[in-house]
């Protein structure tokens, strides 16, 4: 590895509602609410709302595993967040 690499860790994919979902479930919430693009901007600024929590991000694993031969100890976050996840 070169000094300044970035390296990302991930177990697989998994999508924004997926997570929230999880995260309900595990914290004992209510369902997860869904907000129109307008209403989110309203709540928390075009960025956050639009780039943010509304944007499709993907990272891979793959230099960290080759470069540093870093290995994943969750098979998923949703599965980590439902059974190891401690709360307060």
């Amino acid at each position: 590895s070169k000094p300044g690499s970035l390296y990302f860790a991930e177990s697989g994919e998994a999508s924004f509602i997926d997570l929230a979902n999880a995260l309900a479930k595990r914290l004992d919430m209510q369902q997860i609410a869904h907000l129109d693009p307008e209403l989110a901007v309203q709540k928390w600024g075009v960025a956050r709302a639009l780039f943010s929590f509304g944007s499709n991000s993907r990272v891979r694993g793959v230099c960290a595993r080759r470069d540093l031969g870093w290995k994943p100890e969750h098979d998923s976050v949703q599965q980590w967040v439902l059974s190891e996840m401690t709360t307060c």
